[in-house]
């Protein structure tokens, strides 16, 4: 019966699920060294670490993950939206997820990274004109995925990105356009039924077949991120998620293609063309031939631009933003705009000049001055920011500078810096500016107090004090019992409050883990489960009574060994339940839950002789909480 019903057990190996638990622990462990993985869910991971044993357990795999059984364990395989602020007023979705949740995350990931190896090592690496990154490079040798400092972490990636687009403007630039790519909402709009069909269609056969990449793979991980999407599309953003930072640039690869498809198409005019790609920025840069007039050069530019647009907008589903444009190497305000436009790519990430050859006491001069200049600035809208020089400021992350900005005179002139510093302007680049001020404690009381005493919090707000925090390892009760107050953060501070991995109380109706586990044994009870949750969470309260009825149907007819498939209907269940002393208040409504479904406009149409009306939310979660009432009577 079992081999009916596809579960990720069809692609997910315990293997992989080995190695998705190594490079989660291993991220972790970045803190002790790197103020970038110390981040809200890194920290929280963190307090978990000696109950994730049980993790390593092959059954806990076989039982939980192989089985699906893990959709219906809603706390311990969580994912909580919240969002953080972009540049100016806007906002990004964001994910915190539960421990377990990131290692499955992973786990899928990093079964796209080894199905995709091959090609991107064998045909788009060795495409030299083509070259991108995605801030970190993760790789198997064998079954093993192999981990440093450096490939799970952005800096060297990003400043060859950078060095390499730069490049591009030295020498003979004459001839030379470059075009600079960038998505609109990138990682929400990516659609994983597209790549899908784009690993279906470039994957060699035989690599398919040795990692079972067929059709029944293709619907449990277009199933999966739905269900992170709660039917949405796009991929899930959160900190230090390298994963999705690689399942983004593998979209992107094939975007590539298609672009290099469209240069393709005039190649008479181009002497020579690259593409340069960080995760979704994108530059490509075009040498004409020397007879191609500067007029033909932008007819081109923009002809290939409009082209690309279209294509992958309707290859890929991708849009651009405004920050698209074009810049004319040969016009010398067009160069330098495109050399600045370079220190405005990932913003939040810090990367020292190139030639990195000024000593730390000028860095230290020039970080000083910065902030006292964003200190005199007027205070204006949060729309109109002060030219924040964010460069110079993360230079703290330079661990020299760190080293001088822990000596007295320095701290003293931190002191002097915020003295009758408007906190409000933190925000402009808050991680390098709450790090520094953070060295000098009569200054870190000031922001702290700051932080308390505001009021109607904004998601900026909350930024700060969530930075704030991970920099203090969450040690300040009074800044956390605000965040718990603040309704969109509440769930996650509950969660992170609670530090443990919810295995004991897993969330399946809060039955115990010892009655859980009888669940996993029935793969038809859990693939009733796995559409039951689907449609709960995206409030398809009809369509999920009638898999609440099927959940518990399934259940008892496993149950009864008396049960016939074919005359198996409410009289006999409630018969067995009566059997089983499940008492009568609960029996009562499991019957009227099979009649309910028989008046629900998703199993019936209805006519004039048998009126059928949707299922409102109120009255599902009454059936829902009689379920799991039975569940835990049955399931002794």
């Amino acid at each position: 019966m079992a081999d009916d019903i596809s579960t990720l057990g069809h692609f997910l190996t315990f293997s992989l699920w080995k190695q998705a638990l190594k490079l989660l622990n291993f991220q972790i462990g970045c803190q002790s060294s790197n103020r970038h993985f110390k981040t809200l869910s890194m920290i929280h991971y963190q307090t978990l670490i000696p109950a994730t044993k049980e993790l390593e357990n092959e059954d806990y795999f076989k039982h939980k993950i192989a089985s699906n059984l893990f959709y219906g364990l809603e706390k311990e395989f969580a994912i909580h939206p919240y969002v953080v602020p972009k540049a100016g007023l806007g906002l990004r979705n964001y994910n915190f997820f539960t421990y377990p949740m990131r290692v499955l995350y992973n786990a899928v990931g990093l079964y796209m990274l080894k199905l995709s190896e091959e090609f991107l090592n064998n045909f788009y690496n060795t495409r030299y004109q083509l070259k991108s990154y995605y801030g970190g490079h993760l790789y198997f040798q064998g079954d093993e995925l192999q981990l440093t400092k450096n490939n799970v972490y952005f800096k060297n990636y990003y400043t060859n990105f950078r060095n390499r687009v730069r490049r591009e403007t030295t020498g003979d630039v004459k001839n030379k356009i470059v075009i600079r790519l960038d998505m609109q909402n990138y990682y929400e709009v990516i659609s994983i039924p597209l790549l899908m069909g784009f690993l279906e269609r470039y994957i060699k056969s035989s690599q398919k077949i040795a990692l079972r990449f067929d059709t029944t793979t293709q619907e449990q991980i277009i199933f999966f991120f739905r269900f992170l999407a709660n039917d949405g599309i796009g991929i899930p953003q959160s900190d230090n998620s390298l994963i999705s930072s690689f399942i983004g640039h593998l979209y992107m690869v094939f975007g590539d293609l298609l672009i290099e498809e469209e240069i393709y198409k005039n190649l008479e005019v181009v002497n020579q063309y690259s593409l340069t790609r960080y995760v979704d920025d994108t530059f490509i840069s075009i040498t004409f031939r020397d007879d191609i007039d500067d007029r033909a050069q932008k007819e081109y530019a923009e002809s290939l631009g409009a082209r690309v647009s279209d294509k992958l907008y309707y290859e890929l589903r991708l849009r651009f933003n405004p920050k698209t444009r074009f810049f004319c190497l040969s016009e010398e305000d067009q160069l330098e705009g495109l050399l600045a436009s370079l220190k405005k790519v990932s913003p939040k990430y810090h990367i020292s000049a190139d030639q990195d050859d000024e000593s730390p006491a000028n860095k230290i001069d020039n970080i000083f001055n910065e902030l006292d200049n964003l200190k005199a600035a007027s205070i204006e809208p949060e729309t109109f920011k002060h030219e924040l020089q964010d460069e110079i400021l993360k230079e703290v992350f330079d661990k020299r500078v760190t080293q001088i900005l822990n000596m007295d005179d320095n701290k003293k002139r931190i002191m002097q810096t915020f003295s009758g510093f408007d906190f409000n302007r933190v925000k402009e680049c808050p991680l390098p500016i709450i790090i520094i001020l953070l060295k000098e404690d009569n200054t870190a009381r000031d922001f702290r107090k700051f932080l308390l005493q505001r009021q109607s919090l904004t998601t900026r707000d909350v930024d700060l004090i969530l930075i704030f925090l991970c920099q203090v390892d969450f040690r300040d009760p009074e800044l956390l019992s605000k965040l718990e107050r603040y309704h969109p953060m509440s769930r996650i501070m509950e969660t992170f409050k609670k530090a443990n991995l919810s295995c004991d109380i897993p969330g399946y109706y809060d039955l115990p883990k010892s009655k859980v586990l009888k669940i996993a044994q029935m793969p038809y009870v859990i693939e009733q489960i796995r559409h039951r949750v689907f449609h709960e969470r995206t409030r398809s309260y009809s369509v999920a009574l009638n898999h609440l009825l099927n959940e518990i149907h399934a259940v008892c007819y496993i149950l009864d060994s008396t049960a016939n498939n074919r005359d198996y209907k409410a009289n006999k269940v409630e018969f067995f339940l009566r059997s089983k002393m499940v008492p009568p208040d609960i029996c009562i409504s499991i019957r009227n839950l099979f009649d309910r479904r028989n008046t629900n406009q998703v199993s019936h149409p209805g006519f004039e002789e048998n009126v059928t009306w949707s299922v409102e939310i109120d009255e599902y979660m009454q059936f829902r909480s009689q379920v799991g009432r039975c569940l835990g009577s049955l399931l002794r």
